[in-house]
């Protein structure tokens, strides 16, 4: 069993995420997020690549069941050149009561799809990183190897 964490949530805690086989689940709420609650994820909005970060934690909620989440548009920067305060007071945030009801398993594309899509002429498979390593040029740490599946194309996260 492999545990990992979003560690990029406001409030200096994440979500415990644990994956047993190809089921992944919440195991434990360490935010203070519930059932019903608007989640709005803040990002730094200093360069293109901040909103990647965004963009995953967007998407895991999204497959975890969260219907109520959006992006800040900007993230922080937009929030403090719009003249909007911030503090750095630590917050200390309560459990809440959010817990998986269903996976949105319609999100997630399994390898045999994409296989499928590379020869359907009706699918469009995109891959957002930057430019760079869309070609080849550099690598992510976490990417084993450099390069795009053919015929992927690019939409680099500087245009999202």
């Amino acid at each position: 069993m492999r545990i990992s964490s979003i560690p990029f949530l406001s409030g200096g805690g994440g979500i415990e995420v644990r994956e047993c086989g190809r089921n992944k689940y919440l195991q434990k709420q360490i935010i203070r997020i519930n059932q019903d609650s608007r989640v709005v994820i803040v990002y730094p909005g200093l360069i293109p690549k901040d909103v990647m970060c965004a963009t995953r934690t967007f998407w895991t909620f999204d497959y975890y069941g969260m219907e109520r989440i959006s992006i800040l548009n900007g993230g922080l920067s937009a929030w403090k050149r719009a003249g909007y305060g911030v503090d750095n007071i630590p917050v200390n945030p309560r459990r809440g009561d959010f817990a998986v009801q269903k996976l949105h398993e319609g999100i997630l594309a399994d390898l045999d799809q994409v296989k499928a899509g590379i020869l359907d002429s009706g699918t469009v498979l995109l891959d957002s990183r930057m430019a760079s390593d869309y070609i080849g040029k550099t690598k992510q740490p976490f990417i084993p190897e450099t390069g795009h599946i053919p015929p992927v194309r690019e939409h680099e996260a500087n245009y999202i």
